[in-house]
């Protein structure tokens, strides 16, 4: 990889991040138009969504054998993890219903 082109990787990623989480705020309020009395419901489809799309990715990551996800990844503990999807879930819903409301 060439030195400029390195230099020119971390703005295109963080130009990324940014495009893709106003793109996330914009349909998130185009999804909650029809669906104002039941964010939610929405709430629990996104997060559910997540879930297995993830998972998946997961285990497509280690059946691929290259070490990328190793055993002892899998190992530690989930617990930490799953309040943070908890909380995250929990903020999702309240930026949901806060979504809904704000015309």
């Amino acid at each position: 990889m060439s030195s400029s082109s390195s230099s020119l990787a971390l703005p295109a990623m963080m130009a990324s991040v940014v495009v893709s989480a106003v793109a996330n705020t914009i349909i998130r309020r185009i999804a909650l138009v029809p669906m104002e009395q039941y964010p939610y419901f929405l709430t629990q489809l996104q997060t559910f969504t997540y879930v297995i799309l993830y998972s998946s990715i997961l285990w497509l990551r280690y059946q691929r054998n290259d070490g990328t996800v190793t055993k002892e990844m899998l190992q530690i503990r989930k617990t930490p993890f799953l309040w943070i999807g908890f909380w995250d879930s929990v903020g999702d819903m309240l930026g949901n219903v806060g979504t809904s409301r704000v015309s």
